[in-house]
């Protein structure tokens, strides 16, 4: 049986690298189930569209006839050395968009020498993620205090133990995503929210248990 022809869109990819974010979603858009690009694509209620407006009010100040043959991106993310000055963030879930999960969150990280945030809503165990990590890469946790704190104390334990270089803790969070994600899965995305109990003294208390 003769193989599928490649897609206009696969053709353009081959011929056009990507460098560009709106490069990227293009792609994502076309490669992921409808749900899982809902799910990534949606962010948290008007979060997203509110930090992109914001974005687009910077702008980089060029400097001319400067000596640019030699650029150096590194930097310092979690206490640990980065080749450039960004990195993976803690999106949730994982296994919607790769069956690796998290897994190939940390070994893109580690191709391109920066950092990646483990989630609280891992879709694999802790200890799977941990394991995918390189030698010399360090991984931070981002923390949510939930609900069931004992829950998130242990998550926080375990995470420790497997060498989290770092603890970022996640204060607050939307209302559940509804929408498309919900329609074709029949699932929410939602219930991870903060204790209600989460104040400046509360969090004093969680940094002092580390």
């Amino acid at each position: 049986m003769a193989e599928d022809s490649p897609s206009p869109l696969e053709e353009e990819e081959k011929e056009t690298p990507i460098q560009t974010c709106h490069d990227f979603e293009k792609v994502a858009k076309h490669r992921l189930p409808s749900y899982a690009w809902d799910y990534i694509s949606g962010g948290e209620a008007d979060t997203m569209a509110r930090n992109r407006q914001n974005f687009a009010l910077y702008s980089l100040r060029p400097r001319v006839l400067v000596d640019v043959s030699v650029i150096d991106t590194s930097c310092t993310l979690f206490g640990q050395a980065c080749k450039i000055p960004f990195y993976l963030s803690s999106v949730a879930k994982g296994r919607l968009v790769t069956k690796e999960g998290e897994r190939a969150f940390v070994r893109s990280a580690a191709k391109v020498k920066t950092s990646y945030l483990v989630p609280t809503v891992s879709s694999l165990p802790l200890k799977e993620v941990w394991s995918a990590a390189v030698e010399g890469q360090h991984l931070p946790f981002q923390f949510y205090l939930l609900n069931d704190e004992k829950q998130s104390f242990e998550a926080l334990r375990e995470a420790l133990a497997l060498g989290a270089c770092a603890v970022v803790a996640t204060v607050d969070s939307n209302a559940p995503r509804m929408g498309a994600f919900r329609a074709s899965t029949g699932t929410s995305t939602g219930g991870v929210f903060p204790s209600p109990l989460l104040t400046w003294k509360r969090l004093a208390e969680v940094r002092n248990f580390l």
